[in-house]
């Protein structure tokens, strides 16, 4: 009986070990975040493209939702600054957009990390303008959709 009550006192502690250790993330659940995330910052791109408010709309309206631009001033953190910032943005005399050729997405959970590496693109009237641009960010997966919590973008540096 002491043979017996020890295995299943073993087993019990071994398959609580597992449990801790294990995922909740299947994966093709995992897959299909990774995809929706890549969906978010297409439309993302879209909507500044557009010159849409809704942009606004894509971000975590939290207190410490960040959006840091490539340009010295663009840095705006909660929802008052960002509104700010994208009122400023989409009011200038252009079109701006992304032109992407490398992505990279990591999800665990509710919490979606993301790499964009590319051009950002400047359609005006003086004509077409591509600057190499990358980006991170950070995703959160609020009432049933991914949203910005933070945003990086900047222009690599030369040597």
């Amino acid at each position: 009986m002491r043979k017996l009550v020890t295995s299943v006192l073993f087993l019990s502690i071994s398959m609580i070990g597992i449990s801790a250790y294990a995922s909740t993330d299947t994966p093709d659940k995992n897959v299909n975040a990774e995809i929706e995330v890549i969906e978010k910052l297409n439309r993302l791109n879209l909507l500044l493209s557009n010159h849409d408010p809704a942009i606004l709309n894509e971000f975590a309206l939290d207190s410490d939702v960040v959006l840091l631009g490539s340009d010295a001033d663009e840095l705006a953190i909660g929802p008052e600054q960002l509104a700010q910032f994208f009122k400023a943005i989409l009011s200038l005399p252009l079109t701006l957009s992304w032109d992407w050729k490398q992505t990279k997405v990591s999800v665990h959970g509710e919490v979606a990390w993301v790499f964009a590496q590319g051009d950002s693109v400047s359609h005006s009237r003086d004509g077409i303008k591509r600057t190499p641009y990358r980006l991170t960010g950070v995703l959160v997966h609020q009432d049933g959709k991914w949203l910005w919590k933070q945003f990086h973008g900047s222009v690599p540096g030369t040597n």
